[in-house]
């Protein structure tokens, strides 16, 4: 076992204060049962893709797919337009030459990297979004942008699809929003709840489900689903648990690595996610993975220059 005193150190958030039962005022409490029925129901609504972002997502498929109408797609979504030039100009995805043209930049990245930053604007725009939640939003997709981009080098030296690893990582986390919105709809006064920490620990051990889903919805592939499904319990897949165990160790290295959920309830009711040691220790992961210290050591190594790419797009 390689113990975390062998390895450069990865930064951690600072667990958030959980909340018990009995702190929680009885409007919310009514709230978080409703949305439990609703999740145990399958009554709970997902964001749908706009138009545009389901059309091209469907178009990016085919490697062969005409330009022009790409470009015309894309032209329909004025903001889509706007976002995939800077992103396409950011260091995320590095060109030589600064993209002027929609055209151009459809023509220099190829058909997966277009998919990647049509999700990327999707989730940048319309599912990391809830009122009142702006601030925890904001830093849960930079998250989510960073797990991704950590992801998609696991994947490289694993020997993985890296273009899939990257977008599992970005959507491992639209549980999250997904569940919040649903609180929000439910109960209002969700937006002024002021412990929002310990609330999202709450929210915790359904958002790996709720994000599977989600990824269903979108047609995503059922690799993929999976690993959204079971990224912070990788050993419980139906494959490999390959995919997932990516994840798993992206969380981590992504400083989000302290803390676990706890084990769904007999109820299925909401629970308090459980907080760990805080140790960061890899090995597990890493062997399954096939992978070496020296890899994890490199990957840890990786995280301030990927940190400032994520900042980028986030």
């Amino acid at each position: 076992m390689i113990s975390t005193t062998e390895l450069p150190p990865v930064p951690t958030s600072p667990p958030p204060r959980t909340l018990s039962p009995t702190e929680l005022p009885p409007w919310l409490q009514n709230a978080l049962a409703a949305l439990d029925r609703r999740v145990e129901e399958g009554a709970l609504s997902v964001p749908l893709l706009p138009d545009a972002a389901a059309t091209l997502l469907l178009m990016t498929e085919d490697e062969e797919a005409d330009l022009d109408r790409l470009t015309d797609v894309v032209r329909s979504d004025p903001t889509m337009a706007a976002q995939l030039l800077r992103i396409a100009n950011s260091p995320l995805f590095v060109s030589r030459y600064p993209i002027a043209s929609l055209r151009v930049a459809l023509s220099r990245l190829g058909m997966f990297q277009v998919r990647q930053i049509a999700l990327l604007i999707v989730c940048d725009t319309k599912v990391f979004r809830v009122r009142g939640w702006e601030q925890a939003m904001r830093s849960l997709f930079g998250h989510s942008v960073l797990v991704a981009l950590f992801a998609q080098e696991i994947a490289k030296k694993a020997r993985m699809n890296a273009d899939e690893a990257f977008l599992a990582g970005l959507l491992h986390d639209v549980g999250v929003p997904t569940l919040v919105q649903a609180l929000v709809e439910i109960e209002p006064r969700v937006t002024s709840f002021r412990e929002i920490d310990g609330l999202l620990t709450l929210l915790h051990p359904r958002h790996a489900e709720i994000g599977a889903r989600l990824a269903a919805a979108w047609a995503m592939p059922p690799r993929l689903i999976e690993a959204i499904g079971y990224h912070h319990e990788p050993h419980l897949a139906r494959s490999d648990g390959r995919n997932a165990l990516v994840l798993h160790l992206a969380n981590q290295l992504a400083g989000h690595g302290n803390a676990t959920p706890a084990p769904a309830a007999p109820s299925g009711t909401f629970e308090v996610a459980r907080e760990a040691s805080g140790e960061l220790d890899f090995p597990a992961e890493a062997a399954a993975l096939g992978l070496i210290h020296a890899d994890i050591a490199e990957l840890v190594a990786m995280r301030q220059a990927l940190t400032t790419k994520a900042t980028t797009i986030s």
